[in-house]
């Protein structure tokens, strides 16, 4: 009976570690709709696929504004820092967005040296 306990718990905790494990990124449908995304980023949070623009107005979707957008892995944001202008593709449905080929259009200049 141990013997059968001991080799059911390594099972168990893989099924620990699944549960607890960040879930997949959303997968955008065919009909998903698509807009040019362009700002700065202000900050980047690659363990929760986020990064917060300061995005110019996206024509017939949304007025400009700061906001998290999010990408379906975290080293899609590695490169990325404050300050950097950015340009990608915004996809969109009826339950989430992503954005896609996010890149860097302008690096983040320099703080002047006093």
């Amino acid at each position: 009976m141990l013997s059968r306990a001991l080799c059911l718990l390594p099972i168990a905790a893989l099924l620990a570690f699944a549960a607890c494990s960040k879930p997949a990124a959303p997968q955008p449908p065919a009909g998903a709709q698509r807009y040019e995304l362009r700002g700065t980023v202000v900050s980047v949070n690659p363990s929760a696929r986020e990064v917060f623009l300061k995005h110019e107005e996206i024509p017939g979707y949304m007025a400009a504004m700061t906001m998290p957008f999010y990408v379906a892995t975290p080293e899609e944001l590695m490169p990325f820092k404050p300050g950097d202008r950015v340009v990608g593709e915004l996809l969109v449905w009826d339950s989430g967005a992503l954005v896609r080929g996010l890149r860097t259009s302008e690096p983040a200049r320099p703080e002047a040296a006093p």
